[in-house]
């Protein structure tokens, strides 16, 4: 039986998510107290905060986000609250890319150096599963709470079949691009930070809703927009394929 828990971080919360890509991604050498020449190299130390020690086991650890109950190899997982498994709110994953292999022997030289260092062709992501509370809003009503921000509510036309919308001033601006994959609707927004109308760091991020009513929340670079479609699509298989069990919800 459902048991509500908390509302999705959805819902109503489109200024949020806005003002998480502003406060977050932006300056994220200045979150590391320094300056960086490599975007790349700043995202990495902002987030290794809160990061495991990555680990090649592949034993499978148990947990369940809200009413879902997953079965992981410990080598594709980089962040939980309790590693012993059980409960969790919040379970961090890295993978390669095009492969979406977990951290093995062969690839540590890709997963656990810093950017500057990976060898050619090694570009691997991160992703989080986050418990979808409640109330989970499919990624419609997402990007409906999301269109009182936008500049405008005609859209412009972006590469790779993408719709583009844009928020923010100029020298802060959120490009936020949509478009209809199989699955559901794609939602990606980016900041763009500029200055002397040139983009120096671009992040992306897109938070959107599993089939099995978690969320998704992944990062990556607006360099790899053309492939970004292709990640989400491989995430989300992924991810399915660890569901174990699923208690249903009315």
């Amino acid at each position: 039986m459902w048991r509500g828990r908390r509302r999705s971080r959805r819902l109503d919360v489109a200024a949020l998510w806005a003002l998480m890509l502003l406060v977050v991604l932006s300056p994220l050498d200045t979150l590391r107290g320094q300056t960086a020449t490599d975007p790349h190299a700043a995202l990495e130390g902002a987030m290794q905060t809160v990061k495991e020690t990555p680990s090649t086991d592949s034993a499978a650890v148990s947990f369940t986000i809200d009413d879902v109950q997953y079965q992981v190899p410990r080598n594709y997982l980089i962040q939980m609250e309790h590693w012993s498994g059980g409960p969790q709110t919040l379970v961090g994953f890295k993978v390669t890319l095009p492969g979406f292999d977990p951290l093995t022997n062969a690839n540590k030289s890709c997963m656990t150096v810093a950017p500057l260092y990976r060898p050619p062709g090694c570009a691997p992501i991160e992703f989080r599963v986050i418990g979808g509370g409640g109330s989970p809003v499919s990624d419609e009503v997402a990007f409906d709470n999301m269109r009182s921000l936008f500049r405008s509510p005609t859209p412009s036309k972006a590469p790779y079949g993408y719709d583009v919308y844009e928020t923010g001033p100029a020298d802060a601006r959120i490009e936020t691009y949509v478009q209809r994959v199989p699955d559901h609707l794609l939602i990606i927004q980016c900041s763009l930070h500029k200055n002397n109308k040139t983009v120096q760091r671009a992040v992306c991020g897109s938070h959107s809703r599993l089939a099995d009513d978690n969320e998704l929340e992944y990062y990556f670079y607006l360099d790899q927009l053309p492939d970004a479609e292709q990640m989400d699509r491989g995430i989300r298989h992924l991810i399915n394929t660890f569901v174990v069990n699923r208690e249903m919800r009315p």
